[in-house]
């Protein structure tokens, strides 16, 4: 998430710790300057391997135009004395998958002023819809984010959703999955969302990781053949399954210089949950 007009002296600080290789939530705890993509490795892992990782790159206008894709879009939101950006997913007719840290923080409480900027693609966008609604899933993640909003158990429950007066898209919504499986083993994946460290977050980007997740705790797993960077953080998860392509978890976490990332599947709950938000 990007201040707009100036960087947040809060993310200032948290810069220090990612600069050590710490994880950071999404873009709250990012490094308020640009730094050339030079990927480090992971803890145990080669600097060949890091090397190797797929990073994230724009997509074109007519891929990004065709569903499920076109889902996706930019959140902006306020939270403290700051304006931030994140990426969500419409996954309903009325309704937003995105990061729960996006939408409440330890220190600020529950982000205002929450506008979803559907397929937007440089200046442009398909719609532009203010929130009814926040929603965390859990409050354990209130709980594990209130002590360390960077560990594995505040990511396992970092998820939430947000909810429109009106249809973003006229009805149409990205289909979603609660099969966790589908993150493991040879498939074909994309990570999306609007990058804000090394990229200028005007257009959508999109990685592909090119082995399967690895199971951290609970529904947070971590993948070290790709990176994300700050404000994809809320964005989708695509798996092609069959000819389609459905969304199974969430972007929620990274590290510095794009070491690596970790996503919060969608499980049978949270399914259900999003399908009876009105």
């Amino acid at each position: 998430m990007t201040a707009l007009g100036r960087w947040p002296l809060r993310g200032m600080a948290a810069g220090l710790a990612l600069w050590m290789g710490a994880a950071f939530a999404g873009e709250r705890y990012r490094t308020p300057f640009l730094k050339a993509p030079v990927p480090i490795p992971a803890p145990g892992e080669t600097a060949a391997a890091a090397a190797a990782r797929n990073l994230p790159e724009p997509l074109s206008r007519e891929e990004f135009s065709q569903s499920p894709f076109s889902m996706m879009g930019k959140l902006t939101f306020r939270s403290g004395a700051f304006i931030y950006d994140g990426s969500a997913t419409l996954v309903r007719p009325k309704v937003a998958l995105t990061a729960g840290h996006n939408l409440w923080d330890p220190r600020d409480g529950w982000s205002v002023g929450v506008r979803f900027d559907r397929a937007k693609y440089g200046g442009e966008e398909a719609s532009s819809t203010p929130a009814r609604e926040i929603y965390l899933y859990s409050s354990r993640y209130m709980d594990f984010a209130s002590r360390n909003p960077s560990s594995a158990r505040a990511f396992a429950w970092d998820v939430g959703w947000v909810v429109f007066s009106r249809r973003p898209a006229r009805g149409k919504a990205a289909p979603m999955s609660a099969a966790a499986g589908k993150l493991r083993g040879a498939r074909e994946w994309r990570a999306m969302g609007y990058g804000q460290d090394f990229h200028s977050g005007a257009l959508p980007l999109s990685v592909a990781p090119t082995a399967g997740f690895r199971r951290v705790l609970g529904a947070y797993f971590e993948n070290a053949t790709y990176g994300t960077e700050g404000g994809m953080s809320g964005g989708p998860v695509f798996v092609k399954s069959g000819t389609r392509w459905v969304v199974v978890a969430v972007v929620v976490s990274g590290y510095a210089d794009y070491s690596a990332s970790g996503v919060r599947a969608l499980e049978p709950g949270l399914v259900r949950a999003l399908k009876f938000a009105r």
